[in-house]
């Protein structure tokens, strides 16, 4: 299942309220770190984020977190969004978003939560 915070996150997910992790990085991630459109991508080592950084979720049954996408402050204009397998911390993959891409054109179709 997957659900994106715009449409609210079901209550019982298993969430944490605040992560600190070392992401390991993909090779699919590093690449996407050099090749990205609004600048070249230096992979934090570690990352802290809370609930509300989370963008999207992937559930393995419903419960179960699975993936993250999350969205944090990298520059004065810019955010990093990164896709992380928390299972074992990894980076999918990367990239940059305008802080004021405010992503109007949510796909609501695409999530389990899309009634909401």
């Amino acid at each position: 299942m997957i659900y994106h915070r715009d449409l609210d996150f079901p209550q019982d997910l298993d969430l944490k309220e605040g992560y600190i992790i070392s992401p390991k990085y993909s090779r699919h991630s590093l690449m996407a770190a050099k090749e990205d459109k609004l600048g070249i991508i230096k992979p934090p080592e570690t990352i802290t984020f809370s609930r509300r950084h989370i963008v999207e979720i992937s559930t393995l049954d419903n419960i179960i977190v699975d993936k993250i996408v999350v969205r944090l402050n990298y520059d004065k204009k810019l955010d990093l969004v990164l896709v992380i397998l928390l299972k074992n911390n990894i980076c999918k993959t990367c990239w940059l978003n305008l802080k004021s891409d405010s992503h109007t054109t949510l796909k609501k179709e695409k999530y389990e939560n899309k009634h909401i």
